[in-house]
């Protein structure tokens, strides 16, 4: 037998070939494992886009958060120098 004096890892690759002459490094990636791996890419793409997103979004309201914060001060601190509100 041709494939007895392989070790378990070429005897392996020759199986998961099965009559074909190549062996796995000179195959390549067929049209299914590229699509595959786009996909995934795509994925992991719109999933960071997102977080981007939602990043801003928090960024934006904490921003206004503290102007509110500051409005607040500033109405208290014209209150205890002249008694009353502004308006």
């Amino acid at each position: 037998m041709q494939g007895a004096n392989l070790d378990g890892f070429e005897s392996h690759r020759r199986l998961i070939l099965k009559g074909t002459h190549k062996t796995l490094d000179e195959r390549g990636l067929t049209l299914l494992e590229l699509m595959i791996v786009v996909a995934i890419a795509g994925l992991l793409a719109v999933f960071g886009i997102l977080q981007f997103q939602n990043y801003r979004v928090r960024s934006y309201n904490a921003a206004s958060l503290n102007d509110l914060c500051n409005v607040q001060h500033q109405l208290a601190a014209y209150y205890s120098d002249n008694g009353q509100y502004p308006w």
